[in-house]
């Protein structure tokens, strides 16, 4: 086990060189509309454009052929209520992000399920897929601590009304979410740490497509063997079979845990192997191959410094991620200060 630091201090601190030499950010290879941070192909049922590894579908919302971005702001004050949080769409065109073409959507606005309450931290955790396969691309928002994932539907008017899934996934007080297509049957599932298994460690996978009441077409609870709910869940396609795969982190009385790799099957996700100890991680085709590759983060890892951090990058393979020719790095390997760093705290997916 690794130390799992609770010091902030350079939080993001240039892990994303891990991922620049050259690397593009990927999300889960083939899944409909992706991340809102990043772009390239869109699901319209079961039939995917193909999208080169390393490489994030676009978020479209409104389906006119532009990416558009969301943007969470989970500490945000709505209707006097501290922290209940909201989510900003910026809407694509020619030109890039339209500015002027914008919604700001909360637990306040009309269709979306509940109301605003303090401390609800909406948009802590976003996911956008098209989760009931209608061609426009859907956003899945996280509310914490409480148990509930609500599901904002695309239309061509952009994100209108939503769901709350009633087999929601649970945050166990920590928000995490990830979306893919798992059992490579062309529809967008969703996993997040459970709340409906008795052991706390455990996740839940919930499998598309979704109906628009938020219904799954079917769910599974996801062994881990780990005390604690995971620190982190990262999804991609490592193996290179078309199906997305995902690795949770996990840690333990500040203490990281052993990683486990998960395989995507057509049955869904199978534990396939644990990997290095480490609380969060990013995706990216680092060198190429078609396959995605994992960059993971240990910050109470002790260098010359106690607590100075540590990053691996292993290489995703047929059947896995590959174990040998693992690069680590340290802070001074990255040129910046080693005291107290705690590199690997957070890595820029």
């Amino acid at each position: 086990m690794r130390r799992s630091s609770m010091v902030t201090v350079a939080r993001c601190a240039a892990i994303a060189a891990l991922l620049t030499a050259p690397a593009v950010l990927a999300t889960p290879a083939g899944a409909a509309d992706s991340a809102p941070e990043a772009s390239a192909a869109r699901t319209t049922g079961t039939t995917r454009a193909a999208v080169p590894a390393g490489l994030a579908p676009k978020a479209d919302f409104n389906k006119d052929g532009y990416a558009d971005v969301a943007v969470s702001a989970p500490s945000g004050t709505v209707g006097g209520k501290a922290r209940a949080g909201y989510v900003t769409v910026v809407y694509g065109s020619a030109g890039g992000a339209d500015t002027g073409k914008h919604q700001v959507l909360s637990q306040a606005t009309a269709g979306v399920p509940g109301d605003p309450a303090a401390d609800a931290a909406f948009g802590s955790r976003t996911v956008a897929r098209d989760l009931d396969g209608d061609g426009f691309t859907d956003l899945a928002t996280q509310t914490s601590p409480v148990t509930a994932v609500t599901v904002l539907w695309g239309s061509a008017d952009g994100l209108t009304g939503g769901a709350s899934l009633p087999e929601a996934p649970g945050t166990n007080g920590r928000g995490n979410l990830v979306g893919g297509d798992f059992d490579g049957d062309g529809h967008a599932d969703l996993i997040a740490n459970s709340t409906t298994s008795e052991a706390w460690g455990d996740l839940r996978v919930l499998y598309g497509p979704f109906s628009r009441t938020g219904a799954a077409a079917r769910s599974a609870e996801l062994p881990t063997d780990r005390t604690f709910a995971a620190s982190d869940l990262v999804a991609g396609d490592m193996t290179g079979d078309g199906k997305d795969d995902f690795v949770s982190f996990h840690d333990f009385e500040e203490m990281s845990e052993a990683s486990i790799f998960w395989q995507g099957t057509a049955d869904g996700p199978v534990r396939k192997q644990t990997v290095t100890d480490a609380v969060a991680g990013a995706i990216g085709d680092a060198d190429k191959d078609g396959k995605s590759d994992l960059a993971a983060g240990a910050p109470g890892e002790d260098g010359t410094y106690k607590d100075s951090g540590a990053a691996w990058l292993l290489r995703g393979a047929v059947g896995g991620l590959s174990t040998t020719g693992v690069v680590s790095y340290g802070p001074a390997a990255l040129g910046a200060p080693e005291l107290n760093a705690a590199l690997g705290n957070a890595i820029a997916k």
